[in-house]
């Protein structure tokens, strides 16, 4: 009899802890989608934004002036997003050599290619092996493993808001760079977007040295 009282609590105590910490059945796979799908709904179909930050300025200012278009006229870095296809990222004001400066900078800031992709990429997905490293009732952290490769990358989601905020890139077991996205709600008519505005990036160096780079999404325009 006292044997099957313990047990019973025992079944009790079980059901309580999966009322108040409920642990989520998805895969991380379909988890991973489910959060990427629903940033990207909260996405215009189409923006521009200049890109500022002190790096992006010092790395403009090394283009001679004779490569300008129009010596009166700003050289700045313009992105623009669409769902169908994805981020571009281009120099204005300067001719062929100089314009594509920054095409690369999505690879070289995984967050970019992240945060900001087009609505169909299975091709981003099939890079990666996709687990959890942590999921609890208010954070999960995603693990995508390179298929084939020691580097890895670790997503942190905030499970209220739905929104990937923190992206860590490791090789190993060792802290390459750890990238911080901040949002910004946009109103546009009778709707309101929620846009990747700030990324705000430690990059450790030898000795565990760090330096920081602050990219943020200025002028913001919404597309019809």
């Amino acid at each position: 009899m006292k044997g099957k009282i313990i047990f019973s609590f025992l079944i009790l105590s079980l059901l309580i802890y999966e009322m108040l910490y409920p642990q989520s059945k998805e895969s991380a796979l379909d988890y991973f989608k489910s959060i990427r799908d629903f940033s990207i709904s909260l996405l215009p179909d189409e923006f521009t934004a200049i890109l500022s930050g002190e790096n992006i300025q010092k790395k403009l200012a090394t283009i001679p002036k004779d490569s300008y278009l129009n010596p009166n006229k700003k050289v700045e870095v313009e992105i623009k997003y669409t769902k169908k296809d994805g981020l571009g990222i281009t120099v204005l004001n300067v001719d062929d050599l100089y314009k594509d400066l920054y095409r690369d900078l999505p690879r070289q800031l995984f967050a970019f290619e992240l945060v900001l992709s087009r609505s169909s990429n299975d091709s981003f997905l099939n890079k990666y092996q996709i687990s959890y490293h942590l999921n609890q009732t208010d954070l999960a952290i995603l693990k995508l493993q390179v298929k084939g490769a020691e580097n890895n990358i670790l997503i942190y989601v905030n499970k209220e808001k739905k929104q990937l905020q923190r992206i860590d890139y490791l090789l190993g077991a060792k802290i390459q760079s750890s990238t911080i996205v901040g949002y910004k709600e946009v109103q546009d008519k009778d709707k309101t977007f929620s846009i990747p505005q700030r990324f705000i990036t430690k990059i450790f160096g030898q000795n565990d040295k760090s330096t920081r780079d602050i990219i943020e999404l200025m002028n913001i325009e919404v597309k019809k």
